[in-house]
């Protein structure tokens, strides 16, 4: 395979951000300024929004990014900042690792009410939740004398133990919502998948080609993952088709795929700092969707 070069085409971000500094120094009222960014981001293709962690202020917070506008809002504070957040199917509500103190519990909130609601209690705590294709069951991991994989319903009820082990993490659905992988910590770090009452499981991959969890594209055709140097690649879901994404910018986070299928969202580190990007599925029109000094990392699609 021949290497190719990663081309980097800038959000719409600092368009509106020159736009409101230009209006500031010139006197002129940013209204007017922030109806052209708004107008701009309607011109273009829509690009949808993610969720994403980001490090500030000496804590981590989700925030919710508008990709073409590159307008980003605060959600909630108190996060794991190295756990990703899940969305409902509908888009309507959001499921992230609280962190308070040392105490990690999974949280959802109703994005456009604000409201926040705990699903676990744990002592040993609970974390990085997955929520089900057909939004009744939320995957998660849980530590302490019975740790593992836990499913339960959508509004915290009927947990129940999938598979009994202290070294399962990062849990993502299989499409059609009846399988779950996960990847074991041990030696190779082999990607497993299980059925929802643990009686089928099986190990995936045999040797350690992944960095982070395998993700479905949303048709279930095709499987990408970050591979050990960081870069990503995708397969056909029923094997073969090995094809590379990027090919020199390294990323750093699990992915995302877009609602549609046709792009990839991640971060990678860029100028000292860690940024976030998309990428076309077909490894074209890397574009850069940050620029700022935080730490920003997890990014996740929402669903349209």
């Amino acid at each position: 395979m021949s290497k190719q070069q990663d081309k980097v085409t800038a959000s719409t971000y600092p368009v509106i951000s020159l736009m409101l500094w230009i209006s500031f120094y010139a006197g002129l009222p940013c209204t007017i300024f922030i109806v052209l960014a708004l107008t701009l981001g309607r011109v273009l293709p829509d690009g949808g929004q993610l969720a994403y962690i980001a490090y500030r202020d000496a804590s981590a917070g989700v925030y919710l990014l508008d990709i073409n506008r590159g307008l980003s809002f605060l959600l909630a504070v108190g996060v794991n900042e190295f756990l990703p957040p899940s969305w409902s199917p509908d888009g309507q509500a959001l499921a992230f690792t609280s962190r308070d103190d040392d105490s990690h519990e999974i949280m959802v909130l109703d994005v456009a009410m604000g409201r926040r609601l705990s699903l676990t209690n744990t002592t040993a705590g609970s974390f990085a939740p997955a929520w089900s294709p057909d939004g009744h069951n939320i995957a998660f991991l849980s530590r302490g004398s019975a740790a593992g994989l836990y499913v339960m319903d959508s509004h915290g009820d009927n947990m129940r133990l999938v598979t009994q082990h202290t070294r399962d993490v990062a849990p993502t659905w299989l499409p059609g919502g009846e399988q779950i992988a996960y990847i074991r910590d041990e030696q190779s770090f082999p990607v497993y998948v299980t059925d929802l009452d643990g009686a089928e499981q099986y190990r995936m991959t045999d040797t350690r080609f992944m960095v982070y969890p395998p993700v479905w594209s949303p048709d279930g055709q095709f499987v990408a993952f970050v591979s050990p140097d960081l870069h990503i690649f995708s397969m056909n879901a029923g094997g073969g088709g090995l094809r590379q994404i990027t090919h020199n910018t390294y990323v750093v986070s699990p992915l995302s795929w877009s609602p549609d299928g046709r792009q990839l969202a991640f971060a990678a580190v860029t100028d000292g700092n860690q940024e976030l990007f998309v990428i076309g599925s077909d490894g074209e029109n890397l574009r850069r969707l940050t620029w700022t000094a935080e730490r920003e990392s997890m990014p996740a699609w929402r669903p349209s």
